[in-house]
Parts: structure tokens; C-alpha cells; sequence
């Protein structure tokens, strides 16, 4: 009789558990997922990730603008997530999830992502024309400002280039080739408000005609009073972030 124990043992051995990723490596992993999405921060925000939520601006962001934001939790499996306003994006991350998929799925979710950014882009420029549409008939069924309106009597100006529609004073606001595309309403208490879902990304209003000098500002009053203090046109921005000096 063989006596198998005096054979050696031989060991199968189990395959090596991956290391857990680093902080550094979680960190950059997560900005690789945002970047494969179009997220594409201006500045370092590395080691500011974290468990609070992080603001940011992105490339294509106009300045002054923090659409971009993200959290990441690093404790246990490392999760988070990040999105932009402007993109309309809002996506989860997962460490463990990340690191499982293939070239193919990671190429067909990002393809996904860009499908999902398409249609909300599409839906945003319909919601657009239908309230420049609106927009246009309120602005041609309007009349002239009433001088003695109480907001123009507390800026002191005469309401040049503006129309109203009953106690609502509208603030025409185009685009470089004329288009109106929305309207500011302000009330007699200088309340502001736009056309809901209407445009107003790089849009201005011109009060009066320019002669070689155009002065910018952000509100109506304030550009009304700069108007009738110098005589020169002023364009009336509405956002700083429709001002763009480069």
C-alpha cells in the first residue's frame, strides 16, 4: 500500500487580492471619470476633494461661473458623484464599479452620457424658441414706458428703450444679431424677473445709439443713469457673466 502522505504537498495558490487603491489613486481616478465626460475642471481640485460638497468651474464655463461641483467619500469603498449645471449632468461614481468595467462598457457608457447631454441640450433650445416666441408677442403688444413709473423715478431716468405692459416694465434682451429672445420684467418695487425657460446667456440691451464709445453694465438702472450722466450709448448686460472683455 502507497503511503500518499509522504508525497509533498503541493499548494494551489489562490489568486492575490487587488491592493485597495491609494487616496491619490481614488482622487485621480474620479477626476478621470469626470474628465471622460466632458467635466474638465480650470484649476486644481484635487486635494480639495472630499465628503462636502466642492464647486468649481469647468472649461466652457463662462468666468465667474461654478457649474461645475462634486463629493467624494474615501472611506470604505471609495464613492461619490459630480455634475455640471450647464451640461445638465449628474453622475454617480463607485471605485469598485469603476475599476470592473471594460474599454467596451466604459466606451459605451460615456457614449450614453453624450447621448443623455444631446437630448437635454435639445430640450433646452426648443424651451428657448418657444419662449422667445412668447416673448416676441408680449414685447409688440406692449406700449411705451411711463416716465412716472415708481421705479424709474427712484433711478431718475426716463425709461429710454424700454416698453410696458401694465404696471411691468420690459427690458428687451438680444443677441448680437437682434434677435429678442427674453424679456426682463421689473416691477414697480424694482423686482426682477425673466421669461421662465427663456435664454439669457450672452444677451444685452443697447440704450441708445453707439458713436464710437459703448459703456457696459450689468443693470438697466445703473446703465440708464451712466447713460444720462455721459450721453454715450451703454449696453445693458444683465450678468456679469455675459461680459467678456477678451
Amino acid at each position: 500500500m502507497i503511503d500518499t502522505n509522504s508525497f509533498p504537498k503541493h499548494r494551489v495558490a489562490s489568486p492575490a487580492k487587488p491592493a485597495p487603491m491609494s487616496e491619490a489613486d481614488t482622487r485621480l481616478a474620479f477626476l478621470s471619470a469626470m474628465e471622460a465626460v466632458g467635466m474638465k475642471p480650470v484649476e486644481g481640485i484635487l486635494s480639495r476633494l472630499g465628503p462636502d460638497l466642492l464647486r468649481f468651474r469647468c472649461e466652457g464655463d463662462k468666468p465667474g461661473k461654478l457649474n461645475g461641483w462634486a463629493i467624494l467619500h474615501l472611506d470604505g469603498v471609495p464613492a461619490g458623484a459630480f455634475g455640471n449645471y450647464r451640461l445638465g449632468l449628474s453622475q454617480k461614481w463607485c471605485a469598485s464599479v469603476a475599476e470592473q468595467l471594460s474599454p467596451a462598457q466604459r466606451r459605451e457608457r460615456l457614449a450614453a452620457i453624450r447621448l443623455e447631454q444631446e437630448v437635454r441640450a435639445a430640450g433646452r433650445i426648443r424651451q428657448q424658441d418657444h419662449a422667445a416666441q412668447a416673448v416676441g408677442r408680449e414685447w409688440e403688444g406692449a406700449g411705451p414706458a411711463n416716465p412716472r413709473h415708481p421705479y424709474l423715478v427712484a433711478k431718475g431716468v426716463d425709461g429710454e428703450g424700454l416698453r410696458q405692459r401694465g404696471n411691468l416694465l420690459l427690458v428687451p434682451m438680444r443677441d448680437e444679431a437682434g434677435k429678442l429672445w427674453n424679456l426682463q420684467r421689473i416691477a414697480p418695487d424694482g423686482t426682477k424677473r425673466f421669461a421662465k425657460g427663456g435664454r439669457q446667456q450672452g444677451l444685452f440691451c443697447v440704450i441708445g445709439e453707439p458713436q464710437g464709445v459703448l459703456c457696459v453694465g450689468e443693470g438697466y438702472g445703473t446703465c440708464a443713469v451712466v447713460r444720462r450722466a455721459t450721453g454715450e450709448a451703454v449696453a445693458v448686460s444683465f450678468s456679469s457673466t455675459n461680459v467678456d472683455f477678451h
